[in-house]
């Protein structure tokens, strides 16, 4: 009897531990299981957030604001787009994770199109965005020639609405150009060198049509890995290389490796540089206005009238121009006033098909 009585507490410790045990043991796979949940959670927003600007936008720069601590995202809704062709693309992405559910609502009329997606891991909300585009005319600058010096950079720097720098390779400010553009959320474009048909003085590492197809690649990667934060391409010059469709191929080739955009400066109107990125899927325009042909801010204020109604017109229009003091003080000038006449100046990534 009395060896019984001391078993009894004996068992009371044993089966205590026991439960010690188990309670610590479910306790850690509490903790580990909710490590796990919140490691993928983190993992699926952020992948949402890639997949949006590499498939969708190209561009972080259409991104109008984020709250990284909520994954809530505010975005421009590209003119290629419709808002359900946001919805099947997010069909896709989530084909890829488990316990994913989404959520899509839109408005589609004629004064605003929205698309709005949310993603929910086991009834969560992680992620959030929604794409907004409104009917105003729209217009893209793109500003060529930029790496020579500084003299123009202050306005990269005053001017708050968007346009894009276009930048020679190879010049002694080139770099400086690209990393100062995108510290001040303007758009980085290669000036791609391309033969002339009139004999013209060359930039180095000009695409003439008389270069192998190796050298063309060699010399194209080469530039490209020179240059920061480039979205995409325009032709420097060009009339002559932009009407040889091997040429064109082998550029448009490289550039969809690179997931980078062209747009056709039309230099000659016999350019298939815009045709050529078509057949090779890649996002393309081209130029509807050249702003400043002529350096006299009379003839820039033309130039945008011309640009103004282009946009009016047909809902959008890329102007190009240099990086010349005269065209950056027109704009300067001219940018708030159209903003006030109903015009949005958008980066070209929005305009790209």
């Amino acid at each position: 009897m009395k060896n019984k009585k001391n078993i009894i507490p004996a068992v009371i410790v044993i089966i205590l531990i026991v439960c010690c045990f188990f309670y610590y043991y479910y306790k850690k796979i509490c903790i580990l299981e909710k490590e796990r949940v919140l490691k993928q959670k983190i993992k699926i927003s952020n992948a949402a957030r890639e997949f949006v600007i590499k498939n969708i936008l190209l561009d972080e720069n259409l991104i109008i604001n984020e709250n990284q601590t909520q994954n809530d995202i505010m975005a421009k809704l590209p003119l290629r787009y419709n808002p359900v062709d946001i919805n099947n693309y997010f069909k896709k992405f989530i084909t890829d994770y488990e316990n994913i559910k989404l959520n899509f609502s839109e408005i589609n009329n004629d004064s605003i199109k929205q698309a709005l997606i949310e993603l929910f891991y086991n009834e969560e909300l992680i992620f959030k965005i929604r794409f907004v585009r409104n009917s105003r005319p729209k217009i893209a600058i793109i500003l060529d020639d930029w790496g020579y010096n500084k003299d123009n950079f202050k306005y990269i720097e005053e001017i708050k609405y968007p346009f894009a720098i276009s930048i020679l390779p190879g010049l002694i400010y080139s770099k400086d150009a690209a990393s100062l553009a995108s510290k001040n959320k303007k758009l980085v474009m290669l000036h791609l060198p391309m033969e002339p048909k009139r004999k013209l003085p060359l930039e180095k590492n000009t695409i003439k049509v008389n270069m192998s197809d190796g050298e063309i690649r060699y010399t194209l990667n080469k530039i490209l890995s020179e240059i920061p934060y480039i979205k995409g391409v325009n032709n420097h010059q060009g009339s002559f290389a932009t009407t040889d469709k091997r040429i064109m191929n082998i550029i448009m080739t490289i550039l969809k490796e690179k997931n980078l955009f062209f747009i056709d400066s039309l230099t000659d109107e016999k350019s298939i540089a815009y045709k050529s990125a078509k057949e090779n899927r890649i996002l393309t325009n081209k130029r509807d206005i050249f702003i400043d042909n002529q350096k006299k801010v009379e003839y820039n204020e033309i130039q945008i009238d011309k640009l103004k109604k282009v946009a009016k017109k047909k809902g959008y229009a890329i102007g190009i121009g240099h990086d010349d003091y005269i065209t950056l003080q027109v704009l300067q000038k001219r940018m708030p006033l159209l903003e006030s006449e109903g015009y949005e100046f958008v980066y070209v990534t929005e305009l790209l098909f």
